[in-house]
């Protein structure tokens, strides 16, 4: 039998990596996929409390939209076995495709959905090219069948004469009512590759993400190898600094503490950081004794494509002005401030965005910083 079995608790650390599966779930954007993730953590044993559970920024609800990328640990019994199935989620609109790349690098597959009211769109296309490009296995998924304009049977013959998937691998759902979910589930469990990490080498992980909580950073990690546990000393080799791990655990989608983590597995470490700017995302995250290994991946950063101007009202709110700046940089790493100086307004900062819509999402949470720090 395969679904949600109440005899099997979530226990992250007992988990051997042939059992974990870690995917995303590309789509163009307004495609269903962050309805899809509230039925998959559903299926998941996680009741929903709200709709876009993973959409956890107030912006992100109000425009329906996902900007930061997270991720959710699901636990799944397939035919008597318990699987830790890693959701790592990624946002769909084009200004973000950076985020989908580090979320696919993560990945051993791919979800790709399409709205069957739509059809596939230009984000479908880029995102499967990514996905393909990182030799992940792609499973297709047609979603919004419930409604009376769905093009079921088209869809679904577009994405195997485009995507060359095998028919078999394409599930048709909806995410609304979760119908045909559990298949979904069945193929993600089938088709989609284990981690091929060692659980008996040192520790060595990559760092996803990072934000501020309880005034501490909380760091998105993925364990490639070995495993590492709680008040472990942890070394990040591209800053080359150390740090003690606070606490740990995983995302369900609301922190879970465990005492260990282990090679396949997702979770977050929360750690004490004197400056945000030691940490870079796509660093390399290891044991202190370990500190002489090869970085994983090489470290690409963002490029800003859009660039604007912010000074203050008055030249003694300079110092405001930063320190306001920096609280926002403390949850967008991808957005950009370089110190400017204009002969009329004095000094201020040049911001550089990931495109017109990170500009106008940040705007947004800009004129409620004051309420949120």
């Amino acid at each position: 039998s395969s679904g949600i079995n109440a005899e099997c608790p979530l226990r992250p650390g007992s988990f051997d990596p042939a059992r974990i599966r870690n995917f995303s779930i590309i789509a163009h954007v307004d495609h269903g996929k962050s309805t899809l993730a509230d039925r998959l953590i559903e299926s998941g044993g996680v009741k929903s409390t709200q709709p876009q559970q993973l959409d956890s920024l107030q912006v992100e609800r109000e425009r329906g939209i996902t900007v930061k990328a997270q991720s959710v640990a699901l636990r799944y019994c397939h035919k008597g076995v318990q699987y830790l199935l890693n959701l790592i989620d990624t946002p769909g609109h084009v200004d973000f495709g950076h985020e989908v790349g580090r979320s696919l690098f993560l990945s051993d597959g791919a979800v790709l959905l399409v709205d069957a009211t739509q059809g596939i769109q230009a984000q479908t296309v880029s995102n499967f090219y990514s996905a393909f490009e990182m030799d992940l296995r792609i499973i297709g998924a047609v979603n919004k069948i419930d409604l009376p304009r769905a093009d079921v049977e088209s869809c679904k013959s577009e994405m195997l004469q485009m995507f060359d998937l095998d028919e078999s691998h394409v599930t048709c759902l909806s995410s609304k009512t979760g119908e045909n979910v559990e298949q979904l589930l069945r193929q993600i469990v089938e088709h989609i590759p284990a981690p091929l990490g060692d659980p008996g080498a040192q520790f060595q992980g990559i760092l996803h993400d990072c934000t501020y909580l309880r005034g501490l950073v909380l760091l998105t990690v993925y364990v490639k190898n070995g495993s590492v546990s709680a008040r472990q000393s942890v070394y990040l080799l591209g800053s080359q600094k150390s740090y003690v791990v606070k606490e740990m655990g995983v995302f369900l989608p609301a922190l879970y503490q465990t005492e260990s983590l282990s090679a396949g597995q997702v979770g977050y470490f929360l750690l004490k950081v004197p400056d945000i700017q030691e940490i870079i995302i796509g660093d390399t995250i290891c044991s202190t004794a370990a500190s002489t290994l090869l970085p994983i991946q090489t470290i690409s950063k963002p490029k800003p494509a859009v660039f604007s101007g912010v000074y203050p009202d008055e030249e003694g709110d300079f110092g405001a002005l930063k320190e306001a700046l920096e609280k926002l940089r403390r949850s967008d790493t991808s957005l950009s401030a370089t110190p400017a100086q204009n002969h009329v307004l004095g000094r201020g900062w040049t911001l550089g965005f990931l495109g017109t819509l990170h500009r106008s999402l940040q705007s947004a949470s800009t004129r409620s910083l004051e309420r949120v720090w």
